[in-house]
């Protein structure tokens, strides 16, 4: 076996086992409460180093090795939506001792100021402004770079060199688990949330048709959530629904940071709420209560009246 010391061994032969998501699952029910990606990654690395090779099976057979999230490099670009792994001073009174690695993603680009972005960070209340591309920022980020490795150990020095791989594979890991479900970079497990009937979305799927899109928050005063405080769990809760309904809502956005859009119904889906016909020719199309074949269907897309007539039978 590869020594699990060795850079090798991260970069070629670690995995995320059956075994490693339990155990996430447990601490999760035990603690009652959500963990941010952050935590759960250096939790996986510190017990690789204690423990040594896990023999448990990977649950990566179906991963590409595609790589989701990048580790901070000031040289390139960055795009909304990127997960990124950054060095940072956790205290913000540059202190040496303070500095750790986060797990993130890129909100927000700045179309005003070349090269500034804004990410959301694992444990920031607030987005965090960074700047790449000039010498300024690349000397920052190589200080902050030097500091991880030199102060705080073998874990973050892993995290900071090998994070793309070990982060990327534990998200695809994660979300092809049903028992868990990851919002805003949190994790929690879907058994533990309140059960909201899928009839109650069902009903507001015309509603919210009317908007180009919506944002968990824009649901949370339409939903009533009785017993769960925590607007996370609420919003993760909401969620966990709309992903039960992917024939009626898609998620457009990122999965940190969904954005949501109502569908309209495939045609063999759609029952017709009112008569329509050809402008030019005055053909009657469809008429209410008719289900519709494929031809009808994109004719009534051609003339853009398909939505104005339709629902879920």
């Amino acid at each position: 076996m590869i020594d699990i010391h060795s850079d090798e061994y991260w970069k070629e032969e670690f995995t995320v086992t059956v075994a490693d998501l339990d155990r996430f699952f447990a601490r999760i029910q035990q603690d009652n409460k959500a963990f941010d990606l952050t935590s759960l990654v250096k939790q996986l690395v510190e017990g690789r180093l204690k423990f040594g090779h896990e023999v448990s099976p990977t649950v990566l057979k179906s991963w590409t090795g595609k790589e989701s999230v990048r580790i901070w490099d000031p040289f390139v670009k960055w795009s909304f939506g990127d997960g990124i792994i950054v060095p940072r001073d956790v205290v913000g009174d540059g202190n040496d001792e303070d500095y750790e690695c986060f797990i993130g993603e890129v909100i927000s680009v700045d179309r005003i100021r070349p090269f500034h972005i804004e990410i959301r960070l694992d444990g920031h209340d607030k987005p965090v402004p960074y700047r790449y591309g000039n010498q300024d920022a690349i000397d920052v980020g190589q200080f902050s770079k030097d500091l991880v490795e030199k102060k705080y150990g073998e874990v973050e020095r892993i995290v900071a060199h090998f994070g793309n791989r070990i982060v990327s594979a534990l998200l695809h890991a994660l979300e092809s688990d049903e028992r868990f479900t990851g919002l805003e970079g949190e994790w929690y497990l879907v058994h533990k949330l309140p059960i909201i009937e899928l009839s109650i979305f069902k009903s507001m799927h015309q509603t919210l048709l009317q908007k180009t899109s919506f944002t968990l928050n824009d649901l949370l005063p339409m939903v009533q959530i009785d017993g769960l405080q925590n607007e996370i769990l609420q919003k993760m809760a909401i969620q966990v629904v709309l992903q039960q309904l992917p024939e009626r809502f898609e998620n457009i956005g990122t999965l940190a940071r969904p954005l949501w859009r109502a569908r309209l119904p495939e045609p063999d889906q759609a029952q017709v709420t009112h008569y329509a016909y050809d402008p030019q020719t005055y053909e009657i199309l469809c008429y209410p209560g008719q289900r519709l074949n494929k031809e009808n269907a994109e004719r009534l897309q051609e003339l853009d009246i398909y939505g104005h007539v339709v629902i879920f039978a």
